[in-house]
């Protein structure tokens, strides 16, 4: 099993690295891979591209200037893993899930933003996988100050379309968020069953 940190802060910048600490036989995590991210809040692993590789979606939240910036899919490849990235638009993205949630084969991103630099009130969005090309396509849903995104199971909410559905936490209002809760790094621990970052 291989571990990825979402890293959002240093005490100084905003703009550093997250992690990727590789398992192995010889000595578990004592090996990391670098990733720039941009005060990184949150990743989730999944092979987007069906190429047998899991691919990083990583949320970014501030880069020292703005929210208004992209958060990043990192591809997975035989010939080196994460060296390429794609960028996709998001506004203080605070999280994101991945599900194939039209039951078309191909996986979906969601982005739960936060804040536009203004306001909370703004909308999270979908990036719609495709055969023609993933993730050109986005669907906005209204939200305000998401923090976070969970995409639940069919059955969870008596939901019997055979859809799944999103649920995104809110926060109401700047006045109701606490800074406090930020520590460095936000990171999420993540176990990839049955396969490992590095294998096809």
């Amino acid at each position: 099993m291989d571990i990825v940190f979402s890293n959002n802060w240093n005490d100084t910048s905003v703009n550093i690295n997250s992690y990727i600490y590789w398992g192995a036989a010889t000595g578990p995590y004592s090996t990391k891979t670098e990733l720039a991210t941009s005060g990184a809040r949150g990743n989730s692993i999944a092979d987007l591209n069906t190429d047998g590789y899991p691919d990083i979606v990583f949320s970014n939240y501030h880069n020292g200037s703005t929210r208004n910036i992209n958060s990043y899919i990192y591809w997975g490849a035989s010939s080196g893993p994460y060296s390429t990235k794609t960028e996709l638009a998001t506004i203080g993205a605070t999280g994101n899930s991945i599900a194939d949630l039209n039951n078309d084969g191909y996986l979906d991103i969601v982005f739960s933003n936060n804040w536009n630099d203004t306001s909370g009130n703004i909308n999270s969005y979908i990036y719609w996988g495709a055969a023609t090309g993933p993730y050109s396509t986005k669907t906005e849903l209204a939200t305000s100050g998401a923090y976070g995104v969970s995409i639940a199971g069919s059955n969870i909410f008596g939901n019997e379309s055979g859809y799944t559905g999103n649920v995104i936490p809110l926060w109401a209002t700047q006045g109701g968020y606490s800074w406090g809760l930020l520590t460095s790094p936000e990171y999420q621990l993540v176990a990839v069953k049955n396969e490992q970052l590095n294998s096809g």
